[in-house]
């Protein structure tokens, strides 16, 4: 997957209506806090607390829709189902592997395409 595809800002360029300091402050929290919520995750996973992984899930998924960041999009709603029905899927390992690894790799994209 190019970098370029890793995510798409138009809709937070669509509601800064043309404030790029808008858009800026809206990456930089995306940068500091998106990858904290997912390690996050993955540690109430860790600790059988399905609960509240379900819960970051549901935190994290306006993020990554606001993001476009379309390669996890149906994964991190399957996660929060996942989680919001208690149902300890031999799946999950490998669907938050996949969160963290993506949001990794849009937060180095996002550092390369824009002074934060």
């Amino acid at each position: 997957m190019s970098m370029q595809s890793l995510y798409d800002i138009s809709d937070i360029q669509a509601i800064s209506r043309g404030n790029n300091d808008f858009v800026l402050k809206m990456l930089k929290m995306f940068v500091d806090y998106t990858p904290h919520n997912v390690k996050e995750m993955k540690e109430r996973y860790a600790a059988k607390d399905l609960t509240g992984m379900g819960e970051l899930a549901h935190s994290i998924k306006p993020t990554i829709d606001s993001m476009g960041i379309t390669a996890i999009k149906d994964t991190i709603r399957e996660i929060e189902k996942t989680g919001r029905d208690k149902n300890d899927s031999p799946e999950l390992p490998a669907l938050l592997e996949k969160i963290e690894v993506t949001i990794n790799d849009v937060v180095a994209a996002v550092k390369l395409d824009y002074p934060l």
